[in-house]
């Protein structure tokens, strides 16, 4: 089974996207025999099927808004909810759902987790779960943190810049004293001061480098989508577990290379996780994921809210596969945070993080107080 990294309280954790509780009926599964939608064969009872499956999912995850009537008849109304819940669930829209297609799989898999919620149980507690209100106004918060991600991510591509100019040239380096500054910018975090050469300072500082520019691309991708289709539809997306057991133990998570995983089936549509054997609903692995009620039931300094952005940009747009990807050999709470050897500190999302912070910031970013970690 694979693994996704998932971000909580400040800690990235190995993470399986679990799947619906056991308790949950079999029952909830959706199977029809004939494509339902736009162009599609239209069986009365594979519409009803549909159209039912629809009403069961939260508007915030896609669902029907507002409720269909189950007719059997597939008209504007209930093309619209399934062009709508495509859009929302796997990125793109054709109002079509055929039988054992990847639409259909997201409508099981959400459906599962609605009842999944309903269900819950004798003494459990379930987290607050996010309003498609909510939803949309994080995403909106996003977005208008965008400029912030931009300029650390800038930040630390300029600082990287210079200090492999620095180790390239030493004194004779083009400005010596930003050169030596922001070595040792470089050296504080990614423990350069520990390999022996100039070479092996470069080629840390070239790879490292390539992962900020491929975040510095992946924001300004975001920042089109927020002119050109709005938030929901981009890299950043609410967590479609948001409010299920077991969700509180994290506040956003994302795929190893996800920003350029294409699927192995066609290479124009995104890759899933089903594709690569996760648990739980079948994801678009070129999105981030954040447990909106978090952000929302609390308050947090603007540095914290960058540094996860930052932190979780590290991981989409690191390698895919491979002893590159960015992981979590460590984290903000963890006393060898500052200590570990630079090949671990190179393939860790929160120092990325924190070094684009203080490149830009001149300072430590600020957020919340972490506990001591035995």
């Amino acid at each position: 089974m694979a693994t996704f990294y998932a971000h909580c309280e400040g800690i990235c954790l190995a993470h399986s996207p679990g799947g619906p509780d056991a308790a949950v009926e079999n029952s909830a599964t959706v199977a029809i025999s004939g494509s339902v939608g736009v162009g599609g064969r239209n069986l009365a009872a594979d519409v009803k099927a549909i159209q039912a499956a629809l009403n069961d999912i939260p508007p915030a995850d896609g669902g029907a808004d507002p409720k269909l009537a189950v007719d059997g008849i597939a008209g504007p109304k209930t093309n619209r909810a399934i062009a709508r819940f495509q859009q929302r669930n796997i990125g793109w829209s054709d109002g079509r759902i055929d039988p054992g297609g990847p639409t259909l799989k997201a409508i099981n898999a959400r459906r599962l987790i609605s009842r999944a919620y309903a269900k819950g149980g004798p003494g459990s507690k379930t987290p607050t779960r996010a309003t498609l209100a909510q939803q949309e106004r994080f995403l909106t918060n996003i977005g208008a943190r965008l400029p912030d991600a931009m300029l650390w991510v800038q930040a630390a591509i300029r600082t990287l810049d210079f200090a492999r100019d620095f180790h390239s040239a030493g004194e004779g380096c083009l400005i010596p004293r930003f050169g030596a500054d922001a070595a040792a910018l470089v050296d504080k975090w990614f423990r350069t001061q520990k390999l022996a050469s100039a070479a092996a300072k470069i080629e840390l500082i070239d790879r490292v480098q390539g992962v900020f520019r491929n975040m510095r691309m992946a924001i300004n991708e975001s920042q089109i989508t927020l002119a050109v289709s709005g938030w929901g539809a981009g890299y950043f997306q609410p967590d479609p577990k948001d409010g299920k057991p077991g969700s509180e133990k994290y506040d956003a998570y994302s795929f190893f290379g996800g920003w350029r995983s294409a699927s192995g089936a066609n290479s124009n549509l995104p890759r899933m996780s089903a594709e690569d054997n996760y648990e739980g609903p079948n994801l678009r692995q070129d999105a981030m994921y954040f447990r909106v009620s978090f952000y929302m039931s609390r308050s947090y300094h603007p540095d914290y809210v960058t540094c996860v952005m930052v932190h979780e940009l590290a991981h989409f747009c690191g390698p895919r596969g491979g002893d590159d990807e960015i992981r979590d050999y460590t984290y903000e709470s963890r006393r060898d945070f500052r200590t570990v050897a630079p090949k671990q500190a190179s393939r860790t999302a929160a120092i990325f993080a924190y070094f684009a912070g203080e490149a830009y910031l001149k300072r430590e970013p600020r957020g919340r107080v972490y506990p001591t970690v035995k």
